[in-house]
C-alpha cells in the first residue's frame, strides 16, 4: 500500500506545482488586467490633457495677437497725447488703430477700415465743430456775464434802464447770429458773419454797421422777415420825451435795424 502512495507522490507534486502555477498565472493576469485598465484611464486622461492643451494653445495665439496689438497701441499713446488739439488726438488714435488692424479677424481689412470709420468719423466731425465754435461760444459767454454784471445795481434810473434794454437787444440779436453760424451750411460771412466778427473783435462797431444793409420797405431791397421785424421792434423805442431804447442801429443777419424807423 505504501509503495502505491509512493508511486503517486511525484504526480501529486506535479499537480500541486501546476495548481500553484495556474494560481500565479491567474494572479498575474488579474494584475495585468488591472494595470491595463489603469493605463487605459491614463491614456484617456492624456488625450483630455492634449485636447485641453491644444485649446489653450489656440487661445494663447489669439490672446498673444490681442496683447501685441495692445502693447503697440499703448506705445503710440504718447504721440497721440502730445497732439496739439482734441481733433488731432482723435484722428491720431483712429490712424493708430487702423494701422494695427484693431478689428475682429472675421472682418477683411476693407471691412475693418469701414468699421473704424463708423466709430470715429462722426466723433471727429463733432469735435472739429466744437473746437471751431468754442472760442466764439466763450466770447459770447463773456458778453452774457458782463450783461448780468450790469444788473447788479440797487437804484437804476431811467437812463440806466434804457441802457440795459439797449444792451439786451444788442446781445439778443448777436446771439441769434452766433448760434446760427455754428455748423450751418447756409452760414454767410456777409450775414451772420458780421455779428460773429464783431463779437470776436475782428471788426469795429462802426465797420459792422457799415457792412450791414439798411432795412427799407422795398421787397427788392429787403427780405420780408426783416421788414416785419423792423416794424415790430420800432414800437419799443418809446417817444422823444421818453425814449426806451438808445437811438442806435441793431444788427441781425446782415441787416441793420433802427427803432422808431418805418
Amino acid at each position: 500500500m505504501e509503495s502505491k502512495y509512493i508511486s503517486l507522490l511525484p504526480y501529486m507534486v506535479i499537480i500541486l506545482v501546476l495548481c500553484v502555477g495556474l494560481i500565479l498565472v491567474l494572479w498575474k493576469y488579474m494584475q495585468l488586467k488591472k494595470e491595463m485598465a489603469t493605463l487605459s484611464a491614463d491614456m484617456d486622461e492624456i488625450q483630455k490633457i492634449k485636447a485641453h492643451a491644444k485649446e489653450n494653445d489656440e487661445l494663447f495665439k489669439k490672446m498673444n495677437t490681442a496683447v501685441s496689438q495692445f502693447i503697440e497701441l499703448r506705445k503710440g499713446m504718447d504721440d497721440v497725447a502730445n497732439e496739439s488739439t482734441a481733433l488731432k488726438k482723435l484722428e491720431g488714435l483712429h490712424t493708430k488703430m487702423e494701422e494695427l488692424h484693431v478689428w475682429q479677424k472675421t472682418h477683411s481689412d476693407a471691412d475693418g477700415v469701414r468699421l473704424l470709420a463708423k466709430v470715429f468719423n462722426d466723433a471727429e466731425v463733432m469735435v472739429g465743430i466744437a473746437e471751431q465754435s468754442l472760442p466764439v461760444i466763450k466770447q459770447l459767454q463773456n458778453k452774457i456775464t458782463n450783461f448780468y454784471e450790469e444788473l447788479r445795481i440797487n437804484f437804476p434810473d431811467d437812463d440806466y434802464e434804457r441802457t440795459v434794454r439797449t444792451h439786451f437787444l444788442e446781445l439778443s440779436v448777436m446771439m441769434m447770429d452766433v448760434v446760427q453760424s455754428i455748423n450751418n451750411v447756409n452760414y454767410s460771412s456777409a450775414y451772420q458773419g458780421i455779428n460773429v466778427k464783431l463779437l470776436m473783435e475782428e471788426i469795429t462797431p462802426e465797420e459792422a454797421v457799415n457792412s450791414a444793409k439798411p432795412v427799407t420797405n422795398l421787397d427788392m431791397e429787403t427780405s420780408k422777415w426783416a421788414q416785419v421785424f423792423q416794424k415790430c421792434i420800432s414800437k419799443w423805442s418809446g417817444n422823444d420825451d421818453n425814449p426806451l431804447i438808445d437811438d442806435k442801429p441793431f444788427l441781425l443777419n446782415g441787416y441793420r435795424f433802427k427803432l422808431g424807423q418805418g
